[in-house]
């Protein structure tokens, strides 16, 4: 695994962080945790690990009202849940929307196979156990190139500019996933796949019908061309009985699709 090394620059990074909070009289703090070579963020009772410490910055406002704010991006408030309903997270990153499942007693599943953000997820999502699936969803079983660009979460399957390395991770589809762990209902799927939205749509078809509701990041993500996914994602999904009932186009580029046919 990939963990930042400890040295005097590190702990200086801390340091002027927190002078700037206390100066401008903010309670959150950034620390950095040696045993496990990862930054993390206090604030008040809640802690959350991060992957980079450039991404501290995010919470200058709380880590509750950065939490509120994402999932309020993709309208999860218009989705009404019960505890023990699953959801499942492509693209999970850090696991900051696993708060928001945890408070809602949710079954949480993630998908993150960036190595940096994975762990971070593992603590924030799972309390340290290895359970963030490091793999890609995708169209079929295969193998893919991995293109890490962890400071500002714009890792991807596809050729970026200016990303740090690039590696080969294991591709599964979420059909065969939901299989093997005999999983037949999904109240929730968000996507934020920086790009191979439709391939992994393409990848759930068997299990689409029994999925209530997909919210999708559909920006400007794309490869080297960062072109949007917004016309395949829709057509993919209205084919499959989905109605688009919300759409964000400041800022995120996200959309919020409910599965129709459970009311005919």
């Amino acid at each position: 695994m990939t963990k930042f090394t400890h040295s005097a620059s590190v702990w200086s990074h801390c340091l002027v962080q927190n002078i700037i909070s206390i100066i401008l009289r903010r309670p959150q703090r950034l620390y950095f945790d040696d045993k496990r070579g990862l930054y993390y963020v206090e604030d008040g009772a809640l802690k959350i690990y991060i992957a980079h410490p450039r991404r501290g910055r995010r919470y200058r406002r709380g880590i509750a009202n950065l939490i509120k704010r994402l999932a309020g991006h993709y309208y999860f408030d218009e989705i009404k849940t019960s505890p023990g309903d699953c959801f499942i997270e492509c693209g999970a990153n850090i696991g900051e929307l696993s708060f928001w499942a945890r408070d809602r007693e949710l079954s949480y599943y993630a998908f993150e196979p960036d190595n940096i953000a994975a762990d971070a997820c593992d603590l924030n999502a799972f309390d340290g156990q290895t359970k963030v699936m490091r793999v890609c969803l995708w169209k079929e079983k295969t193998n893919l190139k991995f293109y890490e660009k962890t400071d500002t979460a714009d890792s991807t399957v596809f050729e970026i500019e200016k990303y740090d390395k690039f590696y080969e991770v294991p591709a599964i589809t979420l059909d065969d996933f939901c299989q093997e762990r005999e999983i037949y209902h999904i109240k929730l799927l968000k996507v934020e796949a920086e790009g191979a939205e439709p391939e992994v749509l393409l990848g759930s078809l068997k299990m689409l019908s029994a999925i209530d509701y997909i919210a999708v990041d559909c920006g400007y993500e794309r490869g080297m061309s960062q072109k949007h996914t917004l016309i395949e994602v829709n057509r993919i999904l209205s084919e499959n009985g989905f109605v688009m009932t919300q759409a964000r186009m400041k800022k995120r580029y996200t959309f919020l699709f409910e599965n129709k046919t459970k009311n005919c």
